[in-house]
């Protein structure tokens, strides 16, 4: 069977399919291409009507189930707007950023404590898939299960993009009894720490990251920028201490992630 020896590629096609439901096979085989993948353009239509994936990007403009309960809630999705003054590890704000470096640009996917300004959990990829979110969740989790917080009084906040409503990314948070918060529709205001913090990294940092020459250069320059984030950059909002510091005056025993 042909299509066997293609079968590497059917969930790099799914995934481009379920980001970009408006795309054609062109677009497709662009994408393709960026992750590294080349292919004849007859093939990847053969294989797209084999796995049924056009059919699947003509009918996606339909709302998934996960947004239709979530347009039903109105105004309530945001369960965070009622906590003026949340307490370490109860809220936790979620979003996705572009980072351009030399060479092309990489997405960061990041999990910020409103109260210790800590950022507990971060990825980094070439694209804004699905796998992006839930492995900042992941991490974000361990780092929340090694200081010993119960999950079940956590709050998970994030706009409406379609990562964040994914049926894989709301299932991965309500196994763990996590509570999930969205921001209105059309309203930014609504999530604004991971937004200043986005907006802080590269001010700070954005010269550095342009200078890098490769996705790897770049992934390195991210990881050492929110070290020194989380470890030695002072914050007022608590006498200037790092956030690992605050943290380490809350809790009696902290594994540091």
């Amino acid at each position: 069977d042909w299509i066997a020896r293609y079968e590497h590629l059917k969930k790099e096609l799914t995934d481009i399919v379920d980001k970009h439901p408006g795309y054609g096979y062109r677009r497709i085989q662009a994408e393709l291409k960026r992750r590294g993948y080349i292919i004849n353009h007859k093939v990847l239509r053969k294989l797209l009507r084999a796995w049924k994936l056009a059919i699947k990007r003509k009918t996606r403009r339909a709302k998934s189930g996960i947004q239709k309960i979530l347009d039903g809630f109105g105004e309530s999705v945001n369960v965070i707007r009622g906590i003026s003054c949340p307490t370490p590890f109860q809220v936790i704000c979620c979003d996705v950023t572009e980072i351009v470096y030399g060479s092309g640009k990489v997405y960061l996917a990041a999990c910020l404590d409103i109260n210790t300004k800590r950022l507990l959990g971060w990825t980094i990829d070439k694209s804004p898939r699905i796998s992006l979110v839930i492995g900042a969740y992941r991490k974000a989790r361990r780092y929340l299960k090694k200081i010993n917080v119960d999950l079940s009084k956590v709050i998970f906040h994030s706009d409406q993009g379609s990562v964040y409503t994914s049926y894989s990314y709301v299932t991965a948070l309500v196994k763990d009894l996590v509570t999930l918060s969205y921001s209105r529709k059309g309203t930014p205001a609504d999530n604004p720490e991971v937004e200043s913090f986005f907006g802080r990294l590269k001010e700070e940092w954005g010269d550095v990251f342009a200078d890098a020459k490769t996705e790897k250069e770049v992934i390195a320059l991210i990881n050492e920028a929110i070290s020194y984030y989380n470890g030695e950059r002072l914050h007022s909002t608590f006498d200037y201490m790092t956030p690992d510091e605050y943290v380490a005056s809350q809790f009696k025993t902290v594994a540091y992630a």
